[in-house]
C-alpha cells in the first residue's frame, strides 16, 4: 500500500493527538507562547470566539503539533496547497466523533480565512521564509484557540 504525502502527515498528526489525549493533557490547555503583535492581530477574530475549556486544550493542541510537524518537515509538505489540505483534512479525522465539529459557528471558516490571508490562495513552494511563517500562524492559531 502505498502512502502519500498528505496521509503520512495527517497520521503523524493524530498520533501527536493521541499522545495528548492518552497522557491526560487533553484537559489542560498547554502552555503557549504570546505570538508578536502582528500575529495576535492576524488572529484576532479566532480568538474572540469562546470556547470550552476542554474543546480549547485539543484544538490548542492539534496546532501545535500541525506547528511542529511543519516546521519538522523538510521533504514531504511542498507548499502552501499542502498546508490549507493538511489543516482541512487532519483536522476533520482529528476531531469527527468528538463534538467539536461544528459546534462553535464559524471557527473552522475564521481559521481558513487567517491562513489564506497569511499565506495566500495561491499555490506557492514552501521555502525556508514561507515554512517559517506557516509554523508562525499556525502557533499563533494555537495561542488564540488556547484562550
Amino acid at each position: 500500500m502505498k502512502i502519500n504525502a498528505n496521509t503520512l502527515v495527517v497520521f503523524l498528526l493524530l498520533g501527536a493527538g493521541a499522545w495528548f489525549v492518552i497522557n491526560g493533557q487533553a484537559s489542560a490547555v498547554p502552555d503557549m507562547e504570546k505570538p508578536e503583535a502582528a500575529m495576535q492581530v492576524a488572529v484576532a477574530q479566532i480568538k474572540a470566539v469562546s470556547i470550552d475549556t476542554a474543546d480549547r486544550a485539543q484544538l490548542a493542541g492539534f496546532y501545535r503539533a500541525m506547528a511542529d510537524v511543519v516546521g519538522r518537515d523538510a521533504e514531504l509538505i511542498e507548499n502552501t496547497r499542502a498546508i490549507r489540505e493538511l489543516n482541512v483534512r487532519a483536522g476533520k479525522l482529528c476531531f469527527q466523533g468528538t463534538g467539536i465539529t461544528g459546534k462553535y459557528a464559524g471557527l473552522a471558516e475564521k481559521i481558513d480565512q487567517t491562513l489564506a490571508s497569511r499565506l495566500g490562495l495561491d499555490n506557492t513552494p514552501l521555502d525556508a521564509e514561507k515554512r517559517a511563517e506557516t509554523v508562525a500562524i499556525l502557533k499563533a492559531i494555537a495561542w488564540a484557540v488556547g484562550g
